[in-house]
């Protein structure tokens, strides 16, 4: 596996960072929503997810080729999804920018998904180097959704199970 984990590590996430940072809109939705200025959300409504993916990954290679730059790099993007973190643990730049009345209405559009992958880049990042900020996110995310969601509360059925896994995760 060494060497396919070396090419990750030197090749793919610069191809994943490029996609993240300057060929698509993915972070600079974060952006915005921190920016609160009206503007609108680009791209697809899952596209938060693959910023988290992309985070994750970097997370993973931090483990296995220290990099100083890297780290950094996922610093920058943690303060990013932080400032877009609403007062009450909510997160998703596509309903924050275009319709935040509309917040859990529809379960086919990745909310829960979206923040599976941010709990689980939040763990890798936090095993990867010690660092809580992105955890300490999940968490309030986690426990908003725990106040909205569950036994005698409203009913929500995901699509994926990627949440129930980050969960088990985080826990």
């Amino acid at each position: 596996w060494k060497p396919k984990i070396d090419k990750v590590a030197t090749k793919t996430l610069e191809a994943c960072i490029y996609q993240t940072e300057t060929k698509t809109p993915r972070l600079r939705n974060f952006e915005k929503v921190a920016r609160n200025d009206g503007e609108k959300h680009e791209g697809i409504f899952y596209d938060d997810s693959d910023v988290y993916k992309a985070l994750e990954a970097m997370a993973y290679s931090l483990k296995n080729h220290p990099n100083p730059e890297m780290e950094k790099k996922c610093d920058v993007w943690v303060d990013k999804i932080a400032a877009a973190q609403q007062p009450d643990g909510y997160l998703n730049t596509m309903y924050t920018l275009n319709e935040p009345q509309n917040r859990y209405t529809d379960m086919s559009m990745h909310e829960d998904y979206n923040c599976g992958h941010m709990i689980e880049a939040a763990v890798a990042y936090y095993n990867a180097t010690g660092k809580r900020k992105l955890l300490e996110v999940a968490i309030k995310w986690a426990n908003h959704f725990n106040s909205l969601f569950g036994p005698d509360k409203k009913h929500w059925v995901t699509g994926h199970q990627e949440l129930e896994l980050a969960l088990v995760k985080l826990y």
